[in-house]
């Protein structure tokens, strides 16, 4: 399952969107096999997980409107380094910016994708 698409945040505004106050959570989605390589295919250019996710959380908590990040996990687990990197990441993350982090376990949520689920603040997965 490797990724092919750019790790990208989403937004879900609550409260007036048009006002100057309105709150946000980000949406953070970690799909595929977790690795520290730019992994692509013959028609894209590829993305490294890590790097992404570092950058999203760099760019999240840049912005004040965003009070809480919400992680989708769907991945079979991959490398050793780079689940350690991306728990590290969230760890780093939390403490400097005290932003509550959820992780939602989809289809998959194994390996090294639950040993990164484990650096929020909660998890929810279907039982």
């Amino acid at each position: 399952m490797p990724v092919q698409e750019k790790l990208e945040s989403q937004t879900v505004e609550y409260g007036d969107a048009t006002a100057f106050t309105s709150d946000k959570i980000a949406v953070i989605s970690l799909a595929g096999l977790l690795t520290d390589i730019k992994a692509g295919s013959l028609l894209s250019q590829g993305y490294n997980q890590v790097s992404d996710l570092r950058e999203t959380l760099d760019a999240i908590a840049r912005d004040p409107s965003v009070k809480a990040v919400l992680l989708r996990i769907n991945s079979p687990g991959g490398t050793v380094t780079a689940s350690n990197m991306m728990y590290n990441d969230l760890e780093a993350f939390k403490a400097r910016t005290h932003k509550p982090v959820v992780t939602c376990m989809m289809d998959v949520c194994a390996s090294g994708g639950y040993y990164v689920s484990c650096a929020s603040d909660y998890r929810i997965c279907y039982p």
